[in-house]
C-alpha cells in the first residue's frame, strides 16, 4: 500500500505541474496556435457548457465532492500511524495442520485488542493500557500505549507484557511482530519501548 500511495502521489503531482505548466505556457503567449487573450477551452466544449445551464454546475460540484473524498482517503492513508491498517474486524483464521483438526476460526480483532489492553491492566503497575492490531492475520504488530504508575520498574512492565503477548499468541495464533510499546510513566510524559 506505501508504495501505491507513493507512485499515486507522484502521479497526481506530475499531472498538476504539466497542467500548470501548460496553463502559465498559454497565458504568456508561449504556446503556438494559442492566443493569450481567448479562452483556452476549445469553442464546442465552452458552447456545451453554457447550454447545459445548472446541470453543468451540479456535475462539477459532484466531481469536487469525489475528487475531495478521494483525496481526504487517501491523505488519512498516508497520516495514519505507521501507514499501517488495523486488521479486519472479522479475522477469520485457518485452525489445525492436518485434515481432522483443520478448520476455520473466526475472530473480532477489536475485542481481541480489547482484550490484550484489559490483560495488560490486571498488572498493578499499569493504570491504563490502550492496544491495536495492525496488519494483516499473517504479518500482524501490535502497538500500545501502557500508562505506568509512578515509580515502577520497566523490567516489570516488560515480562508482563511479554506474558501478555504470548497468552495472546496462545489463544488466537496470532503471533505479532513487531511490538512496540509507548510508556507514559504517570501518564504525563512519553518514552518508547521495543
Amino acid at each position: 500500500m506505501d508504495r501505491f500511495n507513493r507512485v499515486l502521489w507522484a502521479m497526481i503531482g506530475l499531472v498538476l505541474a504539466v497542467v500548470g505548466a501548460v496553463g502559465v505556457a498559454a497565458g504568456r503567449g508561449h504556446l503556438p496556435g494559442v492566443d493569450p487573450r481567448g479562452a483556452l477551452l476549445p469553442r464546442w466544449l465552452l458552447t456545451r457548457w453554457h447550454s447545459w445551464g445548472w446541470w453543468a454546475w451540479a456535475a462539477l460540484a459532484v466531481a469536487g465532492l469525489i475528487l475531495a473524498w478521494s483525496g481526504w482517503r487517501l491523505l488519512r492513508a498516508e497520516l495514519r500511524p505507521g501507514g499501517r491498517r488495523s486488521l479486519p474486524a472479522d479475522l477469520v483464521l485457518e485452525a489445525g495442520d492436518d485434515r481432522e483438526t483443520a478448520g476455520k476460526v473466526s475472530l473480532n480483532s477489536p475485542a481481541l485488542a480489547d482484550a490484550t489492553a484489559s490483560a495488560l491492566e490486571r498488572h498493578a503497575a499499569v493504570e491504563h493500557a490502550f492496544v491495536r492490531l495492525l496488519g494483516d492475520a499473517r504479518h500482524p504488530e501490535l502497538r500500545a500505549r501502557i500508562d505506568m504508575a509512578g515509580d515502577t520498574d520497566l523490567r516489570v512492565v516488560g515480562e508482563h507484557l511479554g506474558r501478555t503477548v504470548e497468552q495472546l499468541t496462545a489463544t488466537s495464533g496470532l503471533r505479532p511482530d513487531p511490538v512496540e510499546v509507548t510508556v507514559r510513566p504517570g501518564g504525563d510524559t512519553g518514552s518508547r519501548v521495543h
